[in-house]
């Protein structure tokens, strides 16, 4: 052992230092004045000082006897060791738990008296114990061996021998600590699907299964789309056996612990990562907001990403032209799997023309660009969108002025902390990984549009583009942390770029850390947390639904704001778009009226949020009174005298169901033209 330094002082002065850990303890108690806050505060303080100053203090003190055989008073050693550290983690796992926001921060660790009463006991436990020991081995010159045998040194080599056998294969680990990861918040909300638009592949997906096809149109979010197969594809066998409710409680988990591996692997055999370092990537890559934000309800878009990874893969790997036909075969799958994944794909073949320049290869993805192509159109529905820029554009093309100052700070929280990384990475791996270090600045670029010329922009959402983009730039990034000499240094930066993740998955509570940092991001959920995450209005939605199963809608349409429809569409198999009508906002009687006529219908149901039969009554009244010239579908403006019947056809402590018919129709004054 050193004699020189902080180091020296410490193995000199440790039985000191551990009786002033085991004063500092007990100090909360010699100064009780009443279980109030600051008392609490105190003992998490003390908590803190002591637990680091015991485990430093006893693992220089195992380590000086490290030789001894393990069959010896250091055995009560290791276990004071590991009860210091089970009650300080007790204290602050049934902390985060069982309180409020807040908590979890030195100070707060310590809630409540439930927590204090076996942590604490526990603690000065385990630090009596440490002490005696200690003051056992300085009175006897080292521990008492009971039996000889393997030594405490010889036991945690082979350990960590152990240890380095499961290091060794890195895209293990990410597969278990990403599946594990985003697990948790679906079993901390059980039952509840995580995601706002899940609600709506659920739904979905029980559409499919009562109608398969291989391309069809189906209703999506308040209309008919033509929806991208893929997925629907992959899950329907199990559809079959399970309910598409239970499926997506599981699938997310499988495809995020699948593609942690999958970049992973990247790392390793497309970037020649070693594998300690691609480690970083498995430990860190599961936490990244954009990945959970990408995997909390774009699940077409995340398939359809995977599958490009694999393709990237494959064409980083060699440039014969067997690889090139089974990277087309996969990007093909990444556009049947999601629109982004078509457009992806033709930014990528493009490239991949221009840089091969043979013409078997140049003829392969002119194929695959006609038909990714040919899957947008289909998507869609229109070959070409008008632009008031340049006249046309392709349908993916858009513009989004007013959105500078978003996409900027979307960009600097999300990629800023990566920047210098993935500068060092792009230096690197230029060569090695041409198209991979291609699509990340182009869709980068693409991401920042509406900053840059917002009024040529990606129509799809540049917030999805950029979560595609961290999917290819966390392998270039998160590797070049092992350039940092100092291992903790390199450990305190892997936690600063976890951490926001980490609070995301965690037990709701911990949601109120990443409010600030996430309230600027367009879109970004604060936790993996269904949508709604309020339990009673999430339940009383499923409820309602229910009761929507058994309205007549063919005769009455059931019309409901934005957002509720999804829930709705759980329980309708098949809806047309004249049965469940989704308006922008909350239902009105104008909306209801042009819902009515459109439709040629005397009378609808109506979904409502907190409103309850005399309100609503108020609202048709006051319609009903305005001297307006109502539309007609005769396309002429006619003063009408309705009588309208309301009545109400369920309520729950959220939601209300209206039934509303026209009973008489009377024309006041003669027509004219609009």
């Amino acid at each position: 052992m050193g004699d020189n330094g902080i180091v020296g002082c410490i193995v000199r002065y440790r039985m000191f230092l551990g009786f002033l850990s085991l004063a500092v303890l007990a100090l909360p108690l010699i100064t009780f004045r009443g279980a109030d806050f600051y008392f609490l505060v105190r003992v998490d303080y003390a908590f803190w000082f002591s637990t680091v100053l015991f485990l430093v203090v006893m693992y220089y003190d195992l380590k000086e006897y490290s030789r001894v055989s393990l069959y010896s008073t250091l055995l009560l050693e290791v276990a004071s060791f590991v009860l210091v550290v089970f009650a300080r983690v007790a204290s602050l796992v049934h902390t985060a738990l069982l309180f409020s926001p807040g908590y979890l921060c030195i100070g707060r660790g310590v809630a409540g008296p439930g927590v204090l009463v076996y942590t604490y006991p526990l603690m000065i436990f385990a630090g009596i114990l440490c002490v005696s020991v200690m003051f056992m081995n300085k009175l006897y010159g080292g521990p008492y061996v009971f039996l000889e045998g393997i030594s405490l040194g010889e036991f945690y080599r082979l350990l960590s021998l152990r240890a380095g056998a499961i290091f060794n294969h890195p895209e293990i680990l990410a597969f278990l600590l990403g599946f594990t990861m985003r697990l948790l918040p679906e079993i901390q909300w059980w039952p509840r699907p995580i995601g706002y638009d899940t609600i709506e592949y659920i739904a979905h997906l029980r559409d499919f299964v009562d109608r398969p096809s291989i391309f069809g149109s189906y209703y999506w979010m308040g209309g008919l789309r033509n929806v991208p197969p893929l997925l629907d594809w992959l899950l329907y066998p199990f559809a079959l056996l399970v309910d598409p409710w239970y499926i997506f409680k599981l699938y997310p988990s499988v495809a995020y612990g699948l593609l942690t591996l999958l970049m992973t692997a990247f790392s390793r055999k497309a970037l020649g990562v070693i594998t300690r370092r691609s480690l970083l990537l498995a430990f860190v890559a599961p936490f990244s907001i954009l990945l959970l934000r990408m995997s909390w309800d774009l699940h077409k878009q995340f398939l359809a990403t995977t599958l490009f990874l694999c393709a990237l893969m494959m064409l980083e790997a060699g440039s014969s032209f067997r690889r090139h036909i089974i990277a087309a075969a996969l990007l093909f799958l990444s556009s049947l799997a999601s629109e982004l994944g078509a457009a992806f794909t033709i930014i990528l073949s493009a490239y991949v023309i221009v840089r091969e320049r043979k013409l078997p290869v140049s003829v392969l993805y002119l194929l695959l660009v006609s038909a990714s192509y040919a899957l947008i159109v289909w998507y869609v529905g229109k070959p070409v969108a008008t632009h008031p820029v340049v006249g046309v554009a392709p349908p993916v093309v858009g513009e989004g002025p007013g959105w500078e100052s978003r996409t900027l700070a979307y960009m600097f929280i999300t990629f800023g902390p990566l920047a210098p990384l993935l500068a060092m990475g792009f230096d690197k791996y230029a060569n090695r990984a041409r198209y991979t270090v291609y699509m990340v600045a182009v869709l980068l670029l693409l991401s920042i549009l509406p900053w840059l010329a917002p009024y040529i922009t990606p129509a799809v959402g540049w917030d999805r583009i950029l979560m595609t983009t961290a999917v290819l730039a966390l392998p270039i990034a998160l590797p070049q942390l092992g350039e940092i000499k100092r291992k903790e240094f390199v450990a305190i930066t892997a936690v600063f770029l976890a951490l926001p993740g980490f609070y995301a998955t965690m037990h709701p509570s911990l949601y109120y850390y990443n409010r600030d940092l996430f309230t600027p991001l367009y879109r970004m959920p604060h936790g993996m947390a269904p949508s709604p995450p309020s339990i009673e209005i999430f339940d009383s939605a499923l409820d309602v639904a229910k009761v929507a199963r058994e309205l007549d809608l063919k005769e009455s349409p059931l019309i409901t704001g934005f957002g509720w429809d999804r829930f709705l569409h759980l329980e309708l198999r098949n809806p047309s778009t004249s049965e469940l009508v989704c308006v922008p906002s909350t239902p009105i009687p104008d909306d209801i009226w042009q819902v009515l006529t459109a439709h040629n219908k005397s009378s609808a149901y109506v979904l409502l949020a907190y409103t309850s039969l005399e309100e609503f009554n108020e609202t048709v009244r006051a319609f009903l009174s305005r001297t307006q010239q109502l539309p007609t579908r005769s396309e002429v403006c006619t003063a009408l005298d309705l009588k309208v019947m309301v009545e109400e056809v369920y309520s729950n402590q959220v939601f209300t169901i209206f039934r509303l018919k026209i009973e008489s129709i009377t024309e006041k004054i003669p027509g004219k033209p609009c």
